[in-house]
This record gives C-alpha cells, sequence and structure tokens, in this order.
C-alpha cells in the first residue's frame, strides 16, 4: 500500500481480512516489478521455452517441421511478454539462441550444429530467409503499440487515469507542456545543449527548430562525411536529452547543461575515433575537432 503511513495500514487491515504482500509479485504469468528486469525474473520464459522443447520428439521432427514450432508454439510463447515488457537484450539474446538451436539440432539444443547465423535465418523470404519475425523487432512493435494506445485510446479508463496522473510540465525547465518541440529543441535546457554542441558545426543554417532540422539530416546536396557527423551528433544529443529528463522523473539529481555537453562531446569524438580508414568517414574526427576544440566543451 504505497502513499500510507504505518498507521493508516495497519487500520485498514484491521477492517479488511485482506493478506499484505509486496512486489515483485506474478500476475496472469507475469512478474510485475517495480525496476528493471533481471536475469531471474525472466527465467521462468527461458524454463518454459526450454521444456516445451523437451516435450517434443524433435528427434524425429523434419527441419520444416522444427520451423513451423518455432513460428507458432513457441513464438506465442514469447510474445505475451514481449506484448507487456521492454525485454532486457540479453533475455532477447538468449531466446534467440534457443530458437536457432532447437532449429539445426532439435532438443539436444546444440549451437555448434548452426549453419546460417540467426540474422540471417530471420530475414524474409525473398532476401533468403525464412521469414522468422526478430523479436526485438517484435518487442518494439507492441511496445509502440502500447505507446499508442496512450495516445489515441480515449475511451479507455487505463488512459484516463494515467494521463490525469501524468505531470505535463517539462521537468528540464520547469514550465511548458512537455512537446517534442519543446523538449528536444526549444526549452531553455535543450536548446543550451544545441547551441554549445551544433552552432559552430553547421554555421549559418543553425537552427533548433525540428521542421527546419529534419529536411536538414536527408539533405543529399550536403557533403557525405558533414552530413554523417551532424546525424550521429543528433542522434547523441536526443538521447542523453531524453536519458536526462527520465533521470529527472525518477527523481535522480540534474545534470548541469554544462555537463552534459562534455558528455556528448566525450562519446562523439570516441565514436569517431573508432571509424576504420575504409569506411570513408576517418575524418570524421578532424571534421568535429575543427568546430569543437578541446578547451570549449571537454574540460573536466
Amino acid at each position: 500500500m504505497a502513499g500510507f503511513s504505518s498507521q493508516h495500514q495497519q487500520d485498514i487491515l484491521q477492517h479488511f481480512p485482506f493478506a499484505v504482500g509486496s512486489l515483485p509479485v506474478w500476475y496472469l504469468g507475469l512478474p510485475l516489478l517495480t525496476r528493471s528486469m533481471t536475469h531471474a525474473d525472466y527465467l521462468p520464459l527461458l524454463e518454459r521455452i526450454r521444456l516445451r522443447i523437451s516435450s517434443w520428439t524433435g528427434r524425429f521432427l523434419s527441419f520444416a517441421g522444427r520451423l513451423q514450432l518455432i513460428k507458432s508454439l513457441l513464438s506465442s510463447l514469447t510474445n505475451f511478454w514481449l506484448s507487456v515488457f521492454r525485454l532486457p537484450k540479453r533475455c532477447l539474446q538468449e531466446i534467440d539462441s534457443l530458437f536457432s538451436t532447437f532449429l539445426w539440432s532439435g532438443p539436444d539444443l546444440n549451437s555448434k550444429k548452426a549453419k546460417i547465423s540467426w540474422l540471417d535465418v530471420c530475414k524474409p523470404k525473398h532476401e533468403g530467409g525464412l521469414g522468422l519475425l526478430r523479436l526485438q523487432d517484435t518487442n518494439t512493435v507492441c511496445i509502440l503499440k502500447l505507446i499508442w494506445r496512450l495516445v489515441s485510446a480515449s475511451n479507455s479508463l487505463w488512459v484516463n487515469w494515467w494521463n490525469t496522473a501524468a505531470n505535463g510540465a517539462c521537468v528540464l525547465c520547469q514550465g511548458y507542456g512537455e512537446t517534442r518541440e519543446h523538449l528536444f529543441f526549444s526549452c531553455s535546457y535543450s536548446s543550451s545543449v544545441w547551441s554549445a554542441l551544433v552552432q559552430r558545426l553547421l554555421g549559418v543554417r543553425f537552427t533548433i527548430s525540428w521542421a527546419t532540422l529534419g529536411p536538414m539530416l536527408v539533405d543529399s546536396s550536403t557533403p557525405r562525411l558533414q552530413l554523417f557527423v551532424m546525424r550521429y551528433v543528433f542522434q547523441s544529443i536526443i538521447h542523453s536529452i531524453w536519458r536526462e529528463r527520465n533521470a529527472r522523473r525518477h527523481g535522480e539529481a540534474p545534470t548541469p547543461s554544462s555537463s552534459l555537453c562534455r558528455f556528448i562531446d566525450k562519446n562523439i569524438r570516441n565514436r569517431l575515433l573508432t571509424l576504420k580508414t575504409t569506411s570513408g568517414y576517418e575524418d570524421g574526427l578532424p571534421l568535429w575537432f575543427q568546430t569543437h576544440p578541446l578547451s570549449t566543451t571537454s574540460r573536466s
């Protein structure tokens, strides 16, 4: 019972014969969690898949038969979880490994018998694959569907409760509504990050308007190297602002915009440094140095 004092909880329990529980608990075959999912949380899903595989007389199934079982029964086991949780990457990798080893070796689950990588197996048939859906893609679609319901399902009781309880103010500047344009671009916090990291890169074309930035990122007339750096910087800033927003939503200490700029700058330098000479983008780091001297953003 969250939000109540201990005395209030005791008063409720004296009047109602309810048992007191605590999260995490299992409901309808799924764990109800208040934290990030761990290996112990999704282990029952892996065990159910292994148990189902071992229950089949897989040694007498053809390759096509095992493929059909993966498409139907095994996928149905995972889809229930995929539709509710954003499963950890490690969990998806372990499930993919189980599917792959079952496809190639049957219930023996011998990973050494795999003849083709699982990514190739999951390609569409017209591209040479077997038409299986990648779990990561399926999980992303399911989570986006939940977000779409929050936006569009106005008659849902749960959605109405969520929208009533949600705080729409921007946590970065404590003002205005948290729209895409405001949160990522026009907010005073976000705009200071854009100015520090992008203004010299774009020069006279610099803007903090999404309506103008969007076309810039797909403008084929921009030199290839500059366009690559622009796109990577754009992704890094958007991702970092979103993480900072979520951190503040969950009660973490705010990061000053200058510290966030140094963090993003360091990530960009490290990424550009790893590009091989054969990639065609090996001059990305010198380009970034030209627009971002070490003295402006990387000072510790």
